[in-house]
Protein backbone atom coordinates (compact mmCIF):
# COMPACT_ATOMS: atom_id res chain seq x y z
CA UNK A 1 0.00 0.00 0.00
CA UNK A 2 1.45 3.55 -0.65
CA UNK A 3 0.82 6.39 1.58
CA UNK A 4 -1.91 7.98 -1.30
CA UNK A 5 -3.96 4.39 -1.10
CA UNK A 6 -3.55 5.43 2.49
CA UNK A 7 -5.32 8.75 2.57
CA UNK A 8 -7.69 7.55 0.38
CA UNK A 9 -9.00 4.70 2.58
CA UNK A 10 -9.57 7.73 5.44
CA UNK A 11 -11.19 10.16 2.29
CA UNK A 12 -13.48 7.44 1.78
CA UNK A 13 -14.02 6.35 5.73
CA UNK A 14 -14.85 10.20 6.43
CA UNK A 15 -16.79 10.91 3.25
CA UNK A 16 -19.57 8.01 5.00
CA UNK A 17 -18.94 9.52 8.56
CA UNK A 18 -20.07 12.89 7.22
CA UNK A 19 -22.56 11.65 5.26
CA UNK A 20 -24.15 9.80 8.49
CA UNK A 21 -23.85 12.97 10.45
CA UNK A 22 -25.09 15.22 8.05
CA UNK A 23 -28.36 12.98 7.97
CA UNK A 24 -28.81 12.06 11.31
CA UNK A 25 -28.38 15.49 12.70
CA UNK A 26 -30.52 17.49 10.16
CA UNK A 27 -33.91 14.82 10.47
CA UNK A 28 -33.40 12.90 13.80
CA UNK A 29 -34.47 15.72 16.18
CA UNK A 30 -38.19 16.34 17.40
CA UNK A 31 -39.49 19.47 15.48
CA UNK A 32 -39.72 22.29 18.89
CA UNK A 33 -42.93 23.57 18.25
CA UNK A 34 -46.44 22.83 19.50
CA UNK A 35 -46.67 20.43 16.80
CA UNK A 36 -44.82 18.37 18.72
CA UNK A 37 -48.24 17.96 20.92
CA UNK A 38 -50.07 16.86 17.66
CA UNK A 39 -47.17 14.33 16.90
CA UNK A 40 -47.20 13.03 20.44
CA UNK A 41 -51.27 12.88 20.55
CA UNK A 42 -51.15 15.25 23.34
CA UNK A 43 -53.02 18.06 22.54
CA UNK A 44 -56.35 16.65 22.77
CA UNK A 45 -55.98 15.66 26.47
CA UNK A 46 -54.16 18.32 27.99
CA UNK A 47 -56.20 21.74 29.34
CA UNK A 48 -55.53 25.05 27.69
CA UNK A 49 -53.55 26.23 30.62
CA UNK A 50 -51.24 23.48 30.54
CA UNK A 51 -50.65 23.49 27.00
CA UNK A 52 -47.60 26.27 27.47
CA UNK A 53 -46.00 24.46 30.17
CA UNK A 54 -46.08 20.67 27.99
CA UNK A 55 -44.54 22.24 25.18
CA UNK A 56 -42.11 23.99 27.48
CA UNK A 57 -41.19 20.56 28.68
CA UNK A 58 -41.11 18.70 25.51
CA UNK A 59 -39.12 21.57 23.88
CA UNK A 60 -36.41 21.03 27.14
CA UNK A 61 -36.63 17.12 26.54
CA UNK A 62 -35.75 18.01 22.68
CA UNK A 63 -32.90 20.29 23.23
CA UNK A 64 -31.29 17.06 25.49
CA UNK A 65 -31.85 15.00 23.00
CA UNK A 66 -30.36 17.09 20.63
CA UNK A 67 -27.43 18.42 22.67
CA UNK A 68 -26.90 14.54 23.21
CA UNK A 69 -26.99 13.61 19.94
CA UNK A 70 -24.55 16.73 18.92
CA UNK A 71 -21.69 15.38 21.39
CA UNK A 72 -21.84 11.96 20.14
CA UNK A 73 -21.07 13.09 16.59
CA UNK A 74 -18.66 15.40 17.77
CA UNK A 75 -16.96 12.61 19.81
CA UNK A 76 -17.07 10.65 16.44
CA UNK A 77 -15.57 13.75 14.55
CA UNK A 78 -12.86 13.90 17.09
CA UNK A 79 -12.00 10.16 17.40
CA UNK A 80 -11.61 10.56 12.95
CA UNK A 81 -9.15 13.72 13.14
CA UNK A 82 -7.21 11.32 15.52
CA UNK A 83 -7.53 8.67 12.88
CA UNK A 84 -5.80 10.73 10.58
CA UNK A 85 -3.51 12.19 12.38
CA UNK A 86 -2.12 8.74 13.66
CA UNK A 87 -2.15 7.60 9.67
CA UNK A 88 -0.49 10.92 8.73
CA UNK A 89 1.94 10.58 11.41
CA UNK A 90 3.91 7.83 9.16
CA UNK A 91 4.14 9.76 6.21
CA UNK A 92 6.06 12.84 5.07
CA UNK A 93 6.18 14.76 2.11
CA UNK A 94 8.92 15.38 -0.64
CA UNK A 95 11.37 18.56 -0.33
CA UNK A 96 14.39 19.73 -1.35
CA UNK A 97 14.94 20.19 2.52
CA UNK A 98 13.67 16.95 3.48
CA UNK A 99 15.80 15.02 6.27
CA UNK A 100 15.98 12.05 8.69
CA UNK A 101 13.19 13.06 10.85
CA UNK A 102 10.79 13.69 7.79
CA UNK A 103 8.02 15.97 8.39
CA UNK A 104 4.58 14.63 9.46
CA UNK A 105 4.67 17.41 11.90
CA UNK A 106 3.95 19.92 9.61
CA UNK A 107 1.21 17.31 7.87
CA UNK A 108 -0.85 16.80 11.76
CA UNK A 109 -0.43 20.24 11.94
CA UNK A 110 -3.38 21.00 9.27
CA UNK A 111 -5.51 19.39 11.20
CA UNK A 112 -5.63 21.77 14.32
CA UNK A 113 -8.06 23.63 11.92
CA UNK A 114 -10.47 21.10 11.68
CA UNK A 115 -9.81 20.72 16.20
CA UNK A 116 -11.04 24.09 16.14
CA UNK A 117 -14.49 24.34 14.55
CA UNK A 118 -17.15 23.45 16.88
CA UNK A 119 -19.52 21.56 14.28
CA UNK A 120 -19.04 18.10 13.74
CA UNK A 121 -20.57 17.99 10.66
CA UNK A 122 -18.41 21.08 9.50
CA UNK A 123 -15.15 19.59 11.65
CA UNK A 124 -15.23 16.53 9.17
CA UNK A 125 -15.88 18.37 6.57
CA UNK A 126 -12.88 20.24 7.03
CA UNK A 127 -11.08 16.82 7.98
CA UNK A 128 -11.95 15.98 4.44
CA UNK A 129 -10.39 19.06 2.74
CA UNK A 130 -6.89 18.64 4.33
CA UNK A 131 -6.67 15.07 3.26
CA UNK A 132 -7.11 16.07 0.00
CA UNK A 133 -4.47 18.35 0.06
CA UNK A 134 -2.46 16.12 2.00
CA UNK A 135 -3.11 13.63 -1.43
CA UNK A 136 -2.21 15.86 -3.46
CA UNK A 137 1.20 15.84 -2.16
CA UNK A 138 4.30 13.53 -3.37
CA UNK A 139 4.43 11.40 -0.33
CA UNK A 140 6.65 9.03 1.08
CA UNK A 141 6.47 6.62 4.28
CA UNK A 142 8.91 7.43 7.04
CA UNK A 143 10.18 4.43 7.05
CA UNK A 144 11.77 4.81 3.34
CA UNK A 145 12.92 8.48 4.38
CA UNK A 146 16.79 6.99 4.59
CA UNK A 147 16.70 5.23 0.86
CA UNK A 148 15.08 8.29 -0.33
CA UNK A 149 17.76 10.39 0.72
CA UNK A 150 20.48 7.77 0.10
CA UNK A 151 19.06 7.71 -3.83
CA UNK A 152 19.04 11.54 -3.52
CA UNK A 153 22.85 11.36 -2.74
CA UNK A 154 23.78 9.23 -5.71
CA UNK A 155 21.83 11.15 -8.33
CA UNK A 156 23.10 14.24 -7.54
CA UNK A 157 26.91 12.43 -7.38
CA UNK A 158 25.43 11.25 -11.22
CA UNK A 159 24.38 14.78 -12.07
CA UNK A 160 28.06 15.79 -11.26
CA UNK A 161 29.27 13.62 -13.37
CA UNK A 162 27.27 14.42 -16.11
CA UNK A 163 27.85 18.11 -16.30
CA UNK A 164 31.28 17.62 -15.88
CA UNK A 165 30.91 15.39 -19.40
CA UNK A 166 28.72 17.60 -20.80
CA UNK A 167 31.04 20.65 -20.41
CA UNK A 168 33.95 18.44 -21.54
CA UNK A 169 32.23 17.50 -24.96
CA UNK A 170 29.74 20.47 -25.16
CA UNK A 171 32.04 23.76 -24.19
CA UNK A 172 30.72 26.22 -26.54
CA UNK A 173 26.83 25.08 -26.29
CA UNK A 174 27.04 25.36 -21.79
CA UNK A 175 29.00 28.53 -22.43
CA UNK A 176 25.68 30.15 -25.03
CA UNK A 177 23.01 28.44 -22.52
CA UNK A 178 24.06 30.94 -20.02
CA UNK A 179 23.01 33.81 -21.98
CA UNK A 180 19.38 32.35 -22.88
CA UNK A 181 17.12 34.75 -21.94
CA UNK A 182 14.01 31.78 -22.03
CA UNK A 183 11.71 34.44 -21.09
CA UNK A 184 11.80 36.12 -24.52
CA UNK A 185 9.48 33.56 -26.51
CA UNK A 186 8.99 35.50 -29.44
CA UNK A 187 12.90 35.55 -29.87
CA UNK A 188 13.02 31.44 -29.55
CA UNK A 189 9.70 31.07 -31.62
CA UNK A 190 11.00 33.98 -34.87
CA UNK A 191 14.06 31.52 -34.36
CA UNK A 192 12.13 28.86 -35.90
CA UNK A 193 9.50 29.81 -38.25
CA UNK A 194 10.86 27.95 -41.12
CA UNK A 195 10.65 24.32 -38.95
CA UNK A 196 7.18 24.28 -37.31
CA UNK A 197 7.58 21.35 -36.11
CA UNK A 198 10.56 22.20 -33.96
CA UNK A 199 8.81 25.43 -33.36
CA UNK A 200 5.55 23.73 -31.71
CA UNK A 201 8.13 21.66 -29.68
CA UNK A 202 10.40 24.57 -28.10
CA UNK A 203 7.08 27.00 -27.30
CA UNK A 204 5.78 23.35 -25.47
CA UNK A 205 8.19 23.14 -23.36
CA UNK A 206 8.14 26.92 -22.38
CA UNK A 207 4.37 26.59 -21.82
CA UNK A 208 5.54 23.28 -19.43
CA UNK A 209 8.28 24.48 -17.67
CA UNK A 210 5.66 26.87 -15.98
CA UNK A 211 2.71 24.55 -15.91
CA UNK A 212 1.26 23.50 -12.46
CA UNK A 213 0.75 19.75 -13.93
CA UNK A 214 2.97 17.36 -11.73
CA UNK A 215 4.42 15.73 -15.01
CA UNK A 216 4.68 19.04 -16.68
CA UNK A 217 8.36 19.01 -15.86
CA UNK A 218 9.17 15.22 -17.54
CA UNK A 219 7.00 16.76 -20.89
CA UNK A 220 9.11 20.09 -20.84
CA UNK A 221 12.45 17.84 -21.24
CA UNK A 222 10.95 15.43 -23.64
CA UNK A 223 9.49 18.41 -25.51
CA UNK A 224 12.93 19.69 -25.67
CA UNK A 225 14.42 16.36 -26.68
CA UNK A 226 11.85 16.35 -30.10
CA UNK A 227 12.53 20.12 -30.68
CA UNK A 228 16.46 18.96 -31.29
CA UNK A 229 15.75 15.96 -33.07
CA UNK A 230 12.53 17.54 -35.33
CA UNK A 231 15.02 20.83 -36.34
CA UNK A 232 17.97 18.54 -37.21
CA UNK A 233 15.32 15.89 -39.54
CA UNK A 234 13.60 19.20 -40.69
CA UNK A 235 17.47 20.74 -41.89
CA UNK A 236 19.63 17.00 -42.34
CA UNK A 237 16.56 15.52 -44.79
CA UNK A 238 16.74 12.58 -43.33
CA UNK A 239 13.73 11.13 -40.88
CA UNK A 240 16.66 9.27 -38.86
CA UNK A 241 18.17 12.34 -36.92
CA UNK A 242 20.97 10.40 -36.55
CA UNK A 243 21.40 9.64 -39.64
CA UNK A 244 20.74 13.87 -40.78
CA UNK A 245 23.04 15.51 -38.42
CA UNK A 246 26.46 14.50 -40.62
CA UNK A 247 24.71 16.39 -43.10
CA UNK A 248 24.35 19.56 -41.18
CA UNK A 249 27.26 19.40 -39.07
CA UNK A 250 30.59 17.86 -40.91
CA UNK A 251 32.75 17.62 -38.04
CA UNK A 252 32.72 15.53 -35.31
CA UNK A 253 33.45 17.47 -32.64
CA UNK A 254 30.43 19.38 -33.62
CA UNK A 255 28.07 16.39 -33.92
CA UNK A 256 29.61 15.15 -30.42
CA UNK A 257 28.20 18.72 -28.90
CA UNK A 258 25.04 18.16 -30.26
CA UNK A 259 24.51 14.49 -29.27
CA UNK A 260 25.90 14.78 -25.80
CA UNK A 261 23.22 17.96 -25.24
CA UNK A 262 20.81 15.02 -26.31
CA UNK A 263 21.65 12.64 -24.13
CA UNK A 264 22.00 14.70 -21.18
CA UNK A 265 18.32 15.95 -21.67
CA UNK A 266 17.38 12.24 -21.96
CA UNK A 267 19.04 10.74 -18.85
CA UNK A 268 17.13 14.08 -17.05
CA UNK A 269 13.63 13.48 -18.42
CA UNK A 270 13.07 9.64 -19.41
CA UNK A 271 15.96 8.37 -17.15
CA UNK A 272 13.84 5.44 -14.35
CA UNK A 273 13.39 6.77 -11.39
CA UNK A 274 14.90 10.54 -11.98
CA UNK A 275 12.44 12.76 -11.34
CA UNK A 276 13.26 16.02 -12.70
CA UNK A 277 13.07 19.55 -10.54
CA UNK A 278 12.83 23.10 -12.30
CA UNK A 279 15.95 23.71 -12.05
CA UNK A 280 16.80 20.73 -14.59
CA UNK A 281 13.91 21.72 -16.80
CA UNK A 282 15.22 25.32 -16.79
CA UNK A 283 18.95 24.16 -17.67
CA UNK A 284 17.66 22.11 -20.06
CA UNK A 285 15.34 24.31 -22.00
CA UNK A 286 18.43 27.00 -22.01
CA UNK A 287 20.88 24.08 -23.73
CA UNK A 288 18.32 23.37 -26.09
CA UNK A 289 17.53 27.01 -27.78
CA UNK A 290 21.29 27.15 -27.18
CA UNK A 291 21.76 24.07 -29.57
CA UNK A 292 19.12 25.03 -31.94
CA UNK A 293 21.06 28.19 -32.68
CA UNK A 294 24.10 26.67 -33.27
CA UNK A 295 22.20 23.78 -35.50
CA UNK A 296 20.95 26.60 -37.78
CA UNK A 297 24.01 29.02 -37.77
CA UNK A 298 25.14 26.22 -40.30
CA UNK A 299 22.33 26.41 -42.38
Amino acid sequence: MTPKDSIQQLVSRGTSLYQQAQQSLMHSLPRKTKDGLVTMGLQAFLPRGTRTLARGVLDSIGDQQAANLRADWQRAANDFINQCISSVGTISFQTQRLTTRGNSSLLIRKFNRARRIKSPVRSIEVSLNILQEIHNLDLLWNSDILAELAHRKKEEEAEREHKKELKAISPNLVRAAGAVDILNRFTIGNLLTQYPTARTSVLGALDRLNSCDPDALRHCLSSCRSAIEDLIVSLGGDADWHQALPRILPSDTDQRQVKQVHHFISARGLHTGHKPSHHDAEYCLRLTVATIEFILSFR
